[in-house]
């Protein structure tokens, strides 16, 4: 069950615009947080996503400079979502 999870959470993840933020909380209807918290620490770790905050993560969007990471406004209001509505922020 937990490769399952762990297989619609990378599927979830590559659907995600490239450039856009999303949270561990995007993926509370699946009811397994450590789970969905070492899925995105492994796709971290490989290179597939970027973690721009505590439980922030994104799609990395590549330009010719580099990882264009977001704005410290855009991850605010990620973070003022999370916390005020979390079902808002669901993917």
């Amino acid at each position: 069950m937990d490769s399952s999870i762990s297989q619609k959470i990378r599927e979830r993840v590559s659907r995600i615009e490239a450039g856009k933020l999303f949270a561990i909380n995007d993926f509370s209807d699946m009811d397994n947080d450590k789970l969905i918290t070492r899925t995105l620490s492994h796709l971290q770790s490989d290179g597939v996503i970027v973690r721009v905050a505590a439980g922030i993560y994104k799609n990395p969007k590549h330009t010719q400079f580099g990882v264009l990471y977001p704005i410290i406004d855009q991850i605010a209001q990620k973070i003022a979502g999370r916390k005020l509505c979390p079902q808002a922020t669901r993917l």
